[in-house]
Parts: structure tokens; C-alpha cells; sequence
């Protein structure tokens, strides 16, 4: 597997030399797999920067011999760098503070992240084409997932379940949509259906009661925007579901309900009081964080990356260190106060603006992968109820898809008028 890594990212750095865009999905292709298959990734988390950089100077390269762009900020890219400022003078004291992650350089390497996107990916053809690029490393990822976890796959839960499987119910809405088109060679849409069995397959095992929910509203979704819930074409997608379902073992079935039931879940923390919280440590972190702003005050917060400093004097119990409260909602409120989060809702809401253009839309293929980027961006921010997603580069991928999706919108609108 590791080998298959490397020749993937070495692939996307050679064809990046000669168009940024391939940039882009290493990007995203990282952005999946560093979780997964933290172990197999070429030089580590060193590989980020890489990766920027190479984009960066292909993306200049191309502009000044010949590809010229005009090069405006849009408002994503411009409430981002007020965000990025607006934290710079709240947190100035965290520059020195943190020895653990120096936000700084994560924020303006995110507005890198946001621009690449937005000017690499400039037509529908882009668009697909990322949905492939993800969809080949998510399948390198689950590759991983299932390997090392399959001595303990049907016995216990796994852990960090929420990031995979957050991760691949994307790919799996990736992958349906990308089914649903009419493709020259009809073995591709088999191949996408073969795929969004195995993310599903993978999705299951990891026991996630958020992502479960999630994939029975997407199935109602498409049930009735595909399906006009017509029963027959239904069951050809649900039998095969329940199929699987019947012929699971009975341990397999007692691990995805016992996820549903917190009394089973013993805790990670040692022989504590702690683990009487079970999976609802969440909402005392949450509570943690609210004493945490009563006690620094509400405007602007505790200051980037300070969580972890004072996690401590707040939840003493707890025996190991912490550096969010898992949730991206009250870690930016916690850290960078109302006025951090209001900056970062408007960056939210303007993004889900621009995706929601496919409700607008009448031509059929460019309605069904503005869709899917929508559904993906909301998967994630739902995710990001339970999980910590402010510092992810792929929230800010997202933010730059958002960008483009808008500008491949009107550019081909203002061709096809001309």
C-alpha cells in the first residue's frame, strides 16, 4: 500500500508541473488519506506544504507564460483574510504561546488552499474530475481502514469513526452522483456503483450514529428527487443493503447497536469517574468551554490554540490532554469569541450560497455535481457538530469549490448567451 501512495502523490506532483490543477486534487486527495493511512503518507504531514508550494509556482508559472487570469479576490477569499486578521490582533499572545501548532502559518496557508481551488478549477470537466481524483484516493483510504482493522473489523468499534465516516458517506454521494451520469462506456457507471457499495460497506463499520442518520435522509432525499419513490427502482438499490444486512454475523450487529447505546461505551480515559460520561463527553467539554468564555470574556475569546492550555483547569478528571472541544462551532466561539464566529458563519453562509446555485440550474449534469458538492460541504458541516473541523484543510477545499462552482456557473452562462 504504501508503494501505491507514493506513485499516486508522485503522479499528481509530475502532472502538476504542467497544470496546478492536478495540484488541487493532491490537495484533496491528502486532505482524505492523512487520517486513514496516516503511516503511508510520502514525508508525513510535511507533504502539505509541499504540495502548496509545487501548486503555487506551477499556478504562477502558468499565468506568466501564457495561461493569463484575472486575478480579483472574491468575497469568500476576502472575508478570509478578515478572518485571518481578526484573529491575528485577538491572538496575538498564541504566536508565542503555542508551541504545539502555529496557527499563523495554518490560516494564511488555508487562504493558499481557498485561492488554488478557486482559479485552478475553471470548467465542469475540473469539477468531475476532483469527484474521480477523491474517489481513488478514498478507495486507497478504506483500502487502508479495512487492512488494519480487519482482525477487530467485526468485534470492536474503531476509533476516530466519525472522521471516516463523515469522509466516506462524501465519497459515497461522490460516487452516486457520478453514477447517475450518462457516461460513453457503460461499465463506469457500474464501476461508481460498485464504489458507493464499498464506501457504504466501509461507512457501516464504523459505527456513527451521525453519519447513519445522515445516509437514511440522503437515501429519502434521493428517493424522491431520482426516484419519484417508484418501489421497484428502489429495490434495486435497498435489496442488495439488505442482503448484507441479513447476512451479517450477530456480533456485527450488537456492535452497530450497542454505538447507538452510551451505557456500553466504557470510556478511554482510565478507571475514572470520567467514563460514566461515555459518548456524551462532548457536552461537558461544550459546558467546559462556555466556563472557559464567562471567565476570559465572550468578544474575543481565549485566543487561537489556547484551548488545550487551559483545558486542565477546567476538567482536572480528565487524564489526557485535549486541544479542542470537538465541535467546530463552540471551538471557534472558545477560541476566538462572537466575533471570531460570526466572521466564520458569514464565510459558511456565503459558501453554501454559491453551492446552492444547482437549485437554479436546468441542465441535468451540471445540476447533479453542483448537487453532490453541495451535499458534501453539508455532510461536513453537520460533521462538524460533533467533530473539530476548524483548522481542516479540507473545510477550507471546500470553501475554494465554492468559489469556483459560482465562477464555472456564470462564465459558461455568459458564453452560452454570447
Amino acid at each position: 500500500m504504501e508503494v501505491i501512495f507514493y506513485l499516486a502523490f508522485g503522479i499528481c506532483f509530475y502532472l502538476t508541473f504542467k497544470n496546478p490543477f492536478y495540484g488541487v486534487i493532491s490537495l484533496f486527495g491528502f486532505s482524505l488519506t492523512e487520517k486513514m493511512a496516516q503511516g503511508l503518507i510520502p514525508f508525513g504531514d510535511n507533504i502539505l506544504p509541499i504540495i502548496v508550494l509545487v501548486t503555487g509556482v506551477s499556478f504562477v508559472l502558468n499565468v506568466l507564460l501564457g495561461d493569463k487570469k484575472s486575478i480579483v479576490l472574491d468575497d469568500i477569499q476576502r472575508v478570509l483574510i478578515v478572518y485571518i486578521i481578526y484573529l491575528s490582533i485577538t491572538s496575538f499572545s498564541t504566536f508565542f504561546f503555542d508551541e504545539t501548532r502555529n496557527w499563523f502559518f495554518t490560516y494564511v496557508q488555508s487562504f493558499f488552499l481557498v485561492f488554488l481551488t478557486s482559479y485552478t478549477i475553471i470548467k465542469l470537466a475540473d469539477l468531475k474530475a476532483v469527484m474521480v481524483g477523491m474517489i481513488i484516493f478514498g478507495i486507497l483510504g478504506l483500502s487502508v481502514f479495512i487492512i488494519s482493522n480487519l482482525d477487530s473489523l467485526f468485534e470492536t468499534e474503531i476509533e476516530s469513526s466519525n472522521t471516516y465516516a463523515r469522509l466516506y458517506l462524501i465519497l459515497a454521494v461522490f460516487s452516486y452522483n457520478l453514477y447517475k451520469l450518462n457516461f460513453k462506456y457503460k461499465w463506469l457507471n457500474y464501476f461508481y456503483l460498485i464504489v458507493l457499495f464499498c464506501f457504504v460497506f466501509g461507512l457501516i463499520f464504523t459505527g456513527s450514529r451521525t453519519a447513519f442518520i445522515l445516509l437514511g435522509l440522503l437515501i429519502f432525499y434521493y428517493s424522491i428527487f431520482d426516484y419519484k419513490l417508484n418501489p421497484i427502482k428502489l429495490m434495486i438499490l435497498v435489496i442488495p443493503f439488505i442482503l448484507f444486512i441479513q447476512f451479517m454475523p450477530e456480533e456485527v450487529i450488537g456492535k452497530l447497536l450497542s454505538s447507538f447505546d452510551d451505557s456500553t461505551y466504557a470510556g478511554g480515559s482510565g478507571d475514572t469517574e470520567f467514563n460514566s460520561i461515555g459518548k456524551n463527553m462532548r457536552f461537558i467539554l461544550w459546558e467546559a468551554s462556555l466556563k472557559m468564555l464567562n471567565d476570559h470574556g465572550w468578544i474575543f475569546g481565549i485566543g487561537v490554540g489556547n484551548f488545550k492550555h487551559f483545558f486542565t483547569d477546567y476538567l482536572p478528571l480528565v487524564g489526557f490532554p485535549l486541544s479542542h472541544p470537538h465541535n467546530t462551532y463552540v471551538s471557534v466561539l472558545v477560541e476566538s469569541g462572537i466575533g471570531g464566529l460570526f466572521i466564520f458563519l458569514i464565510l459558511v453562509y456565503k459558501s453554501l450560497m454559491k453551492f446552492k446555485i444547482f437549485t437554479i440550474i436546468n441542465d441535468t449534469e451540471k445540476k447533479r455535481i453542483f448537487q453532490a458538492w453541495f451535499f458534501g460541504f453539508l455532510i461536513f458541516l453537520i460533521g462538524g457538530l460533533t467533530k473539530h473541523d476548524h483548522y481542516d484543510k479540507l473545510l477550507f477545499l471546500f470553501l475554494g469549490i465554492s468559489s469556483a462552482i459560482y465562477k464555472i456557473y456564470f462564465n459558461e452562462k455568459s458564453s452560452f448567451s454570447n
